[in-house]
């Protein structure tokens, strides 16, 4: 019976300001994903501990096995170890329903920035000496679904609009709402995901003398769980003069009740239809990107066509292998194409490898 007494209070015709604040954000979050424009820099921390004392007993356990799969373990430690804890910057290009994502290398040693783009009609992804291209969203092979990264990329920016802004949409159903003492608030929807329950509870404050409000903490629970298996809370609040409104610049985020990452909004940017157009165009074989400079490809996939091709190019040789796959476009067929497309080009890349060998032998 209270549940349903503050469920209908939201819906009143004279909400308290606190909830029709709240209101006016939900209905704001539902559209906002195809509306959005503009650059976003931001900074993700990795806040897990990491335990560099075990390397000693890692190295011991792979010597003499170059293939154990623990060396990129060792290798990741090695680098916590040298410069401390993981951090990754991202630049991310919004108009709308397309994206760029910029990844910057995670350690100062390293060159291995990975970049994605999703278009209405392809995608591509770029990361030293090699590109992808794909069709339309939903035609990618499994592994190469350039919307992942953005769509992860997408709910972290939201978060400085609020904690837990990517979790708003659950909110246009029936929800609780209080009003608390000194402005605060708290709302609180549950859903249910497969056999599991998740209740998720937001709080904020709300100045009823300016009409201005704010999400400043998000926890999500599975029913059952001791503790909540995701927590945001964001705070550092600032105006942003490029989309003219107050935006949290720090949110900290824990997972199943331990530190997991903190993003830093760095600044925001304008974006123009025209300066959007000239970063997101694809990568061809030879050329440059308006953002990496030039490039040097060893491997091009193109999977944009009802066929898959593969292009291996050796610089020093002056050699381009060709490798054409059958029709992908059938769903059952287009994993094992992959499988073997890979496997072929493994071959073939050990091959130039013997021979570059050889030649320099």
């Amino acid at each position: 019976m209270h549940v349903l007494c503050l469920v209908a209070s939201v819906l009143s015709s004279n909400p308290e300001p606190s909830r029709s604040w709240f209101d006016a954000q939900v209905k704001m979050a539902s559209g906002m994903r195809s509306q959005l424009t503009g650059v976003f820099h931001y900074t993700a921390t990795s806040l897990e501990r990491t335990d560099t004392s075990v390397l000693p007993r890692l190295r011991e356990e792979v010597w003499g096995k170059p293939e154990h799969p623990k060396r990129s373990l060792i290798k990741r430690l090695e680098r916590v170890e040298k410069f401390g804890p993981e951090v990754r910057r991202q630049t991310l290009w919004l108009m709308g329903d397309s994206a760029r994502l910029n990844r910057e290398p995670l350690w100062p040693d390293s060159a291995d920035f990975f970049d994605v783009c999703t278009l209405p009609d392809s995608g591509w992804r770029l990361s030293p000496g090699q590109a992808v291209l794909t069709g339309p969203m939903g035609s990618e092979p499994p592994g190469y679904q350039v919307v992942v990264p953005i769509g992860s990329a997408v709910n972290e920016i939201l978060s400085f609009w609020g904690a837990g802004w990517a979790a708003l949409g659950s909110f246009e159903g029936p929800h609780e709402f209080q009003s608390l003492e000194g402005g605060a608030w708290r709302a609180s929807v549950s859903s249910d995901k497969g056999s599991l329950r998740t209740t998720t509870v937001l709080e904020g404050e709300y100045n009823p003398q300016t009409g201005h409000g704010r999400i400043i903490s998000m926890r999500a629970t599975q029913e059952g769980s001791p503790a909540p298996g995701w927590v945001e809370t964001a705070s550092d609040w600032r105006f942003d003069a490029a989309l003219q409104r107050e935006l949290a610049h720090q949110v900290v985020v824990h997972f199943k009740g331990a530190p997991f990452r903190r993003l830093t909004l760095d600044r925001v940017e304008p974006l123009t239809r025209a300066e959007f157009d000239r970063i997101s165009r694809p990568p061809s074989l030879t050329g440059s990107d308006p953002i990496r400079g030039k490039y040097v490809f060893t491997q091009l996939s193109d999977f944009s066509g009802s066929r898959a091709q593969h292009m291996l190019i050796d610089q020093e040789l002056g050699n381009i292998q060709h490798l054409t796959l059958g029709d992908t476009r059938d769903g059952r067929h287009r994993r094992w194409l992959t499988i073997l497309g890979w496997c072929m080009t493994a071959s073939i890349v050990g091959l130039l490898l013997l021979i570059r060998f050889n030649r320099k032998k």
